[in-house]
């Protein structure tokens, strides 16, 4: 015969439940060094690290985008650079083809290349957002220089030469230019070609007005650059003029004509580009400033979090070991009420 009431088994049964229940929460704090419940443990200012970690996610979102304004930054000065590279090439090739004759085959080459180098650059992107469109962020910017003279800014060229010569470039007659005709040319009909209403007709297909992002909370930069820049077309001016007005056919007089104009918009544009590095570097400068002002501002916000949230480590392990030994000791006692009966007195 069993002698035991049912009331202090029941009774312990739901006192471990509600330990082992505490238990875990218990362990889960001591796990990840949270309140497991943020409204208990802080009441009416839970609001705060809720806030925190609102801004904390924003500050992650700008470090992401911030990422790729870094890379576009770094690939626009990377270009502007080598822009500024293939001028002295040209330039140098200028003075070196006004002191030989015998260069100036090798300086069309160069010129050539400069050109496909230009149309080239001007092209860029960063994923899929052009460098140097603007507002327009489609690649190519720039249309191609067509050798055949069929097509874009090449035809548009050639017509203008035989309109003011009566023959093409790569007529024999080039050699009968004289030198203030050149400069009438180069002054009028060829110098209205990198003006705006000519460069945008048959060159660029960028927007004038550029594109900014916002880096950090209330700043922003210049995301693009225009290739309606004057230096851009400036550049693209000195290389079009060198590598296709018949430089290997022209008088000595009119190839000096040639090679001073070319020098002077080389030297121009050479100073609008250093000016533009100098605008990229300042915004360079402040993507840095600000990364190291979030950097700080998310520290902080850690801190903040961290110390509304968290549970001391040394507190929670001591009242996980408390509560298990209360576990242990409650289980072990119902082992005992359960096992008592009537022969364990006689």
């Amino acid at each position: 015969m069993r002698i035991a009431s049912s009331v202090p088994p029941e009774a312990l049964r739901l006192a471990a439940t509600s330990i082992a229940r505490a238990l875990d929460v218990a362990n889960r704090e001591m796990s990840t060094g949270r309140h497991a419940d943020l409204g208990l443990a802080l009441g009416a200012q839970l609001g705060r690290p809720v806030e925190a970690r609102v801004e904390r996610v924003r500050l992650d979102a700008f470090e992401s985008s911030d990422a790729l304004v870094n890379t576009r930054l770094s690939a626009t000065q990377a270009s502007l650079g080598g822009l500024r590279a293939g001028a002295d090439s040209l330039r140098e090739a200028l003075i070196a083809a006004k002191a030989a004759p015998q260069q100036r085959a090798g300086l069309v080459d160069v010129a050539r290349a400069f050109l496909n180098d230009i149309v080239a650059t001007m092209g860029r992107d960063v994923a899929g957002a052009a460098l140097f469109g603007g507002r327009n962020l489609q690649a190519p910017i720039l249309a191609d220089y067509d050798p055949t003279r069929a097509t874009g800014p090449a035809a548009t060229l050639q017509a203008a030469f035989v309109g003011a010569f009566g023959f093409d470039q790569d007529d024999a007659a080039v050699s009968t230019i004289t030198a203030p005709a050149l400069n009438a040319f180069l002054a009028g009909s060829f110098d209205a070609l990198f003006q705006p209403a000519g460069w945008s007709a048959d060159w660029s297909s960028a927007t004038d007005a550029t594109t900014t992002v916002e880096i950090a909370p209330g700043r922003a930069i210049a995301n693009s650059l225009s290739a309606n820049d004057p230096s851009f077309a400036l550049m693209t001016k000195a290389a079009t003029m060198v590598a296709d007005l018949g430089a290997e056919k022209l008088s000595g007089q009119a190839f000096e004509a040639l090679a001073d104009a070319a020098l002077q918009a080389i030297s121009r544009a050479s100073a609008g580009i250093e000016a533009i590095e100098a605008q990229v570097g300042v915004a360079q400068n402040q993507m840095a400033k600000a990364q190291e002002a979030m950097r700080t501002l998310r520290a902080s916000l850690d801190l903040q979090i961290g110390a509304d949230e968290g549970v001391d480590a040394f507190e929670a392990a001591t009242r996980v070991n408390e509560l298990r030994t209360r576990l242990e000791t409650t289980y072990a006692l119902t082992a005992r009420l359960r096992g008592l009966s009537l022969l364990n007195y006689l």
